[in-house]
C-alpha cells in the first residue's frame, strides 16, 4: 500500500538506497529490537525470573540487543529480531504460560511504541508538518510485533516449541529447529524476494491494516 512518504510495509530498496532512508531504517531497526528485548527482559524479572547481574538484561544498550542474522533479514524482508532474552524456567510458576507471556511482551512493546510515535505524528499533522521518520519507525515496529506470529524460533510465537521440548521424550529434533529457526527465516526470505512468491509476505494486509488503524 502506497502512502505520500513511503510503502507500508516499509523495505529498502538495495538496488537504489537512499542515505537518508538507510539511516531511517537502522534508527527503526534499533528501537525495535531495543523495545522488543528489554520488555521481555522486564516481563521475566517481574514474573519471577530474577538475575543476580542486571546489567545483562536491562543495559538499554542497542547494540548489544543486536543479532547479526536478524539484523540482516530486517534488510532483506523488512523485519527480524533481536538478541535473544535468556530465561530460567526454573524460576517460572507456570513455565509455559510465562514463557509465552514474556516472550510476547516484546511485540506487545513494539505496538505500543508504534502508538506512541503515531501521536507525535498526529499531532505534527496538526500543525501540517509531514514527518518521514517518525512514520518509518512505527511501520517498522509494527512489522516486528505481527511478524512474531510465525511459529518459527526466535520470533514469539515459536516459543511454543518450549511446552513440547519438556513433554516429550526425544526432543532432539524440537532442539534442532530451535537452533535452525533463525536459518529457516532467512532462507524463507531469500525464496521470497528471488522467486517473488509470497510466504511470509503473507501477512502484509495484517501489517497494512494495523497502520492504518493507528496511523489514522
Amino acid at each position: 500500500m502506497n502512502f505520500d512518504l513511503f510503502n507500508v510495509p516499509f523495505l529498502l530498496d538495495l538496488t537504489n538506497l537512499s542515505f537518508d532512508d538507510t539511516i531511517i531504517f537502522i534508527v527503526a531497526i534499533l528501537s525495535a529490537i531495543l523495545f522488543n528485548g528489554e520488555a521481555q527482559g522486564y516481563a521475566a524479572t517481574f514474573l519471577g525470573d530474577v538475575q543476580n547481574d542486571k546489567s545483562k538484561r536491562h543495559h538499554f544498550n542497542l547494540f548489544l540487543h543486536i543479532d547479526i542474522i536478524g539484523f540482516i533479514c530486517f534488510f532483506l524482508g523488512g523485519f527480524g529480531w533481536g538478541k535473544r532474552v535468556e530465561i530460567n524456567r526454573d524460576n517460572l510458576k507456570k513455565p509455559f504460560l510465562h514463557t509465552l507471556i514474556i516472550r510476547f511482551s516484546g511485540p506487545i512493546a513494539n505496538l505500543l511504541l508504534a502508538n506512541i510515535i503515531c501521536s507525535i505524528i498526529w499531532v505534527l499533522h496538526k500543525y501540517e508538518v509531514q514527518d518521514k521518520t517518525f512514520s518509518i519507525i512505527a511501520a517498522v515496529n509494527i512489522m516486528v510485533a505481527v511478524y512474531g506470529l510465525i511459529p518459527i524460533p526466535p520470533l514469539a510465537m515459536g516459543s511454543v516449541f518450549n511446552y513440547f521440548r519438556k513433554s516429550v521424550k526425544s526432543n532432539k529434533f524440537l532442539d534442532y529447529y530451535q537452533q535452525a529457526g533463525p536459518f529457516i527465516i532467512l532462507a524463507v526470505v531469500l525464496i521470497e524476494k528471488i522467486t517473488k512468491i509470497e510466504i511470509f509476505g503473507l501477512l502484509k494486509p495484517l501489517v497494512v491494516g494495523l497502520f492504518n488503524m493507528i496511523y489514522y
